[in-house]
């Protein structure tokens, strides 16, 4: 879950589809464990864009972009 995880979890559980998720990275991650970031999200009406920043343990790793549309009703709700 590279975006939020990072950035479509909302308080109403997971409020966002992802439609496209795109990696850029720099390098290959060192390591399993891989860490996320929300950078920024922009949401309208329906759709919405939001990246992130990825990173292992010795830092930056690259980027996440993510295009996601407006769920009906949310699929996952967290408590």
């Amino acid at each position: 879950m590279i975006d939020r995880l990072a950035a479509n979890l909302g308080t109403r559980g997971l409020e966002f589809v992802n439609a496209d998720i795109t990696l850029a990275l720099v390098r290959a991650p060192v390591g399993l464990e891989l860490g996320i970031v929300a950078d920024s999200r922009v949401a309208g009406a329906g759709p919405a864009t939001c990246t992130a920043l990825l990173y292992d343990r010795d830092g930056t790793v690259g980027t996440a972009t993510i295009s996601a549309l407006a769920a009906t009703a949310p699929a996952i709700v967290f408590r």
